[in-house]
């Protein structure tokens, strides 16, 4: 098996077989390192996800190949921002990528579907910033940096509920 690992020099892959540590670098240049990896994430397709300095890195373990996601101002179907703050992989494989600017939800085609509006009504999120994203009994529940907690149904992405904090730093 192999195991993987993050710090401040970057991403590390273990290989219990040789036992040896190796750099995960980028295959482009095999000297440059991961650098501000603070989150990663494994899917259920033995794909690892790694936030860094521009984006996400997507690394196939199979193919030992990375694909990049970075903001592109001129293309609405890339990721809305560089900053990333949380990933999910929900039921159905799809991955959801909490930015500071909102939810992205990369499609098969590796393209975002993105949550950009702001009417409540609908059930949009007033706060982009995202800190986490978790489903737990046909909810998605979505905590926001500064608004609190929104709740989604899973059927069809109403709006049910936002927990906000109140004054005492506790949850209404």
């Amino acid at each position: 098996y192999e195991l993987y690992l993050i710090n401040h020099e970057g991403i590390k892959e273990y290989n219990q077989k040789e036992n040896k540590m190796y750099d995960l670098c980028i295959e482009e240049d095999r000297n440059i390192k991961i650098y501000n990896n603070e989150f990663v994430f494994s899917d259920s397709k033995d794909n690892i996800w790694i936030s860094t300095s521009k984006g996400v890195k997507k690394y196939f373990i199979n193919e030992e190949r990375f694909i990049d996601y970075s903001k592109d101002s001129k293309n609405d179907q890339s990721i809305t921002s560089d900053n990333i703050t949380c990933f999910y992989e929900d039921f159905n494989g799809t991955i959801w990528i909490g930015t500071e600017k909102g939810i992205n939800i990369v499609n098969k085609s590796n393209q975002f579907n993105l949550n950009t509006k702001h009417n409540y009504t609908n059930g949009i999120l007033y706060d982009k910033n995202i800190v986490s994203i978790l489903k737990q009994n046909g909810y998605y529940f979505v905590a926001t940096k500064y608004n609190g907690i929104y709740i989604f149904n899973q059927n069809d992405g109403s709006l049910v509920d936002i927990i906000y904090p109140n004054n005492d730093n506790k949850l209404d």
